[in-house]
């Protein structure tokens, strides 16, 4: 039973403060009355079964009779999944998430829905494209919302677009044409979306960055490179494209040697520097290091030296596997390298740096440094990532077994032993009547609800063409500008 202090706020318009699972209630309640009952069943524990006053005077017994700012309050309280599954019923439905009365509310509560990472993608032949992510403010698995508004994926390659995210947004260039761009900046919880014009040079970019500004919602896309065989010249070619202007400007050149940027990433951006990884030159040696960008001036840093380290025990960097993250406003890069055939030393290292000078030379710091039986990560594609994981810990995650183990970074010897990532829950991947069981391989099968094999189309998880290094912030605030 709602208590009488609501029904009181209604019937004399008067605002205040409504405990949160009194909102929950009402919306169960309505609710309940223009959707099907399923959609509710398992998450009514509490559902008001009849809302009235004291006196009698006043009866609230359908949506239409609440005030308006009452209807946003209670659509605000819903937990994310729920919004996700109210969403999608029908056009009336979406079109209340986007109401500014709705926001207004949502915003008092949170403005972010969360901070996720690691993320997983998979397809459904029945559904399109989904994924999952991990919560670190909850630590717990969540289901993002459906990105089927997006061009599907080929759920017969085994890796298609490039990804790059910033707040609640997310950059895909989802061209299936070589040598051509497609890229859209949408907003995956309200569904808005914008296809950005083609570039001044079109192409397959290797870079591609998103950066929000979440104070004026304001936003570029920083491109870089080329994928496109033969084409030398456009592999130096760096344009950024600014939601202000609505249009893309050619930016300096890459430096270095042709071909600079020859791996997919989005890179990792830290006080107002994008870094990534390339071909740099030291003398008359070409080796990999780190390139750097200064976003404010739009311009490459020329003369800056940084190579990536090393371990004494190994002789080469494994490049496949070498990725860069941001945790914390600090820089660190993810790689493995091969000590033997059947031993694997994988680390993780923060970029020690005071200023970005020919003068100032750069150092890094060996936070996380063990040993694997096994081979490398697949040349495809990294098997596993580096990835950020709250203050003062990264997490190296598995991407096909969709393990991990955390590590906590800053306390030299007396650090504590790694702690496994915390795992999804089964439940978490139900999609229809079925269960997408991610957990084996990297083909899915389909069982039932009992848990039983149906022999139904497997489901492949589905890898972009850079490694997902970025923290995911969902918002309801950030529009598509």
């Amino acid at each position: 039973m709602v208590t009488g202090r609501l029904q009181e706020n209604v019937t004399t318009g008067v605002k205040s403060s409504v405990p949160h699972d009194v909102y929950v209630d009402l919306c169960r309640f309505f609710l309940k009355k223009i959707v099907l009952s399923s959609v509710l069943k398992r998450s009514r524990r509490r559902c008001c079964s009849e809302i009235s006053s004291s006196t009698e005077e006043t009866k609230i017994t359908n949506w239409d009779s609440l005030p308006e700012d009452v209807q946003h309050n209670i659509w605000a309280a819903l937990p994310l999944r729920q919004v996700f599954q109210f969403r999608s019923i029908s056009k009336s439905f979406l079109d209340i998430f986007k109401r500014r009365g709705f926001l207004q509310s949502r915003l008092q509560r949170s403005r972010s829905e969360g901070n996720f990472s690691p993320m997983v993608f998979f397809i459904d032949p029945r559904s399109g494209w989904h994924w999952l992510g991990l919560d670190l403010n909850a630590n717990e698995w969540k289901r993002l919302p459906s990105l089927s508004f997006l061009a599907t994926p080929d759920a017969n390659l085994f890796k298609e677009f490039s990804v790059a995210g910033s707040g609640g947004l997310l950059c895909v260039n989802v061209s299936k044409q070589p040598g051509v761009e497609q890229i859209i900046v949408c907003n995956p919880l309200t569904r808005d979306m914008r296809k950005l014009q083609p570039m001044n040079f079109p192409r397959q970019p290797v870079l591609m960055t998103l950066l929000l500004d979440k104070d004026t919602n304001n936003y570029k896309v920083i491109v870089a490179g080329s994928a496109t065989i033969g084409s030398e010249e456009l592999s130096r070619k760096t344009e950024v494209y600014d939601s202000i202007t609505g249009e893309w400007k050619v930016a300096g050149d890459v430096p270095g040697p042709e071909y600079a940027l020859n791996e997919f990433q989005t890179g990792a951006v830290s006080e107002g520097v994008l870094y990534c990884v390339g071909f740099i030159s030291t003398g008359d040696t070409i080796t990999h290091g780190l390139l750097a960008y200064h976003v404010k001036t739009e311009k490459w840093i020329h003369n800056w030296e940084c190579t990536l380290p090393r371990l004494p025990c190994c002789q080469h960097v494994a490049s496949n596997t070498t990725q860069l993250f941001e945790s914390e406003g600090s820089i660190f890069v993810y790689w493995e390298q091969e000590h033997s055939r059947t031993v694997v030393h994988f680390c993780a290292a923060k970029l020690e740096i005071s200023a970005l000078s020919p003068s100032q030379p750069t150092m890094w710091s060996v936070v996380v440094s063990e040993s694997r039986v096994g081979s490398r990560g697949l040349l495809v594609y990294p098997e596993y990532l580096g990835i950020g994981h709250g203050h003062g810990k990264v997490c190296i995650f598995n991407t096909l077994e969709l393990t991990g183990s955390v590590y906590t970074i800053g306390e030299g010897i007396s650090a504590p032993p790694p702690s496994p990532l915390e795992p999804i829950p089964t439940s978490l991947l139900r999609l229809g009547g079925s269960t997408t069981d991610l957990s084996k391989s990297s083909i899915v099968k389909d069982v039932g609800v009992e848990e039983t094999a149906s022999g139904a189309n497997g489901k492949p998880l589905f890898f972009p063409l850079n490694a997902l290094t970025f923290t995911f912030e969902p918002s309801f605030h950030t529009p598509v500008l």
